[in-house]
């Protein structure tokens, strides 16, 4: 049934009404009566507050208000749902008296595992892990045990680094210097992302392959072509200058100069012994080419 439960007075662009579905509002209205709010959810199942909040933001447990997801809202949930929770929490526990060395709590997982909140409820509620506990005669939510093993392997094996350290990165793109990598990163070149480090054992900041990849595809560092050239840098530079190549990235401002690899590779392909060097003709070209960029501007 529809009913139009408030109407006001007239405003600027008309009269205010509210249109409701009496059914639905009756049904709010009764649960709200044992309905309980979120510090006494909390000494109900004994969650933790932070564990709370990512069991509401991630679904696990609905709110009566629909106020999930909300900044500063005031929660009520019904004693139906959180027993529900707690049931599937549970499922598939089975009951220990004394615990083993790695069959841990939620939170002292966590640890074990660094993993987050979010990996670790996935893994519960999925039904992924082949093992779970329950401390005998607790059904509070410290009583739940997982094996940190399982749990670590799992994570580890699909959580696997593959960005790169500032020092793996200088090793990875030729001619990179060290000092260049977090100018990179503040300059927006570059991504940093976080990930499983297996030698650290915890969650590291790194840059994203995927953002060194395209990094690398876009410019080539001076470096580099000292490499593949076998020229000294001053006379690489000097060939760049002699067909009008600048630097797109500057030393000053970077740790390394580094230019367009397309229009590097343009030259090249133009001319086939670009990297032969001679000093006469080099600078003789390059005092045209700037000559003529001169007068173009």
């Amino acid at each position: 049934m529809v009913k139009t439960i408030l109407q006001g007075g007239p405003v600027q662009w008309g009269w205010i009404s509210i249109t409701v579905v009496s059914d639905e509002v009756q049904h709010v209205v009764e649960a709200m009566k044992t309905a309980v709010a979120t510090p006494r959810v909390e000494k109900i199942l004994g969650v933790p507050r932070t564990h709370l909040s990512e069991l509401i933001a991630r679904g696990h447990l609905p709110t009566i208000t629909g106020t999930a997801g909300l900044a500063y809202s005031k929660h009520r949930f019904s004693l139906d749902d959180l027993e529900r929770l707690r049931t599937r929490l549970f499922e598939g526990a089975v009951v220990v008296d004394t615990p083993l060395e790695r069959q841990l709590d939620v939170m002292a997982t966590r640890r074990a595992a660094s993993c987050s909140l979010q990996d670790l409820f996935n893994l519960i509620f999925s039904g992924q892990l082949r093992w779970k506990g329950r401390l005998s005669g607790r059904s509070d939510y410290g009583a739940l045990l997982l094996d940190a093993d399982e749990v670590t392997r799992i994570v580890r094996s699909r959580d696997t680094k593959t960005g790169f350290t500032k020092e793996e990165l200088a090793d990875y793109i030729p001619g990179m210097a060290r000092e260049s990598v977090q100018a990179l990163v503040d300059g927006g070149y570059l991504r940093t992302v976080e990930e499983f480090n297996p030698e650290a054992r915890r969650k590291c900041i790194v840059v994203s392959r995927s953002s060194a990849d395209a990094f690398h595809t876009t410019y080539v560092a001076l470096g580099e072509l000292v490499q593949s050239s076998g020229l000294h840098h001053k006379k690489v530079r000097l060939l760049l200058r002699s067909v009008g190549i600048q630097e797109a990235l500057s030393r000053a401002q970077y740790g390394a100069f580094f230019y367009l690899r397309a229009e590097v590779q343009r030259a090249q392909q133009d001319d086939a012994g670009f990297w032969k060097y001679d000093k006469a003709v080099a600078q003789r070209k390059a005092r045209l080419t700037r000559n003529k960029l001169g007068a173009g501007s």
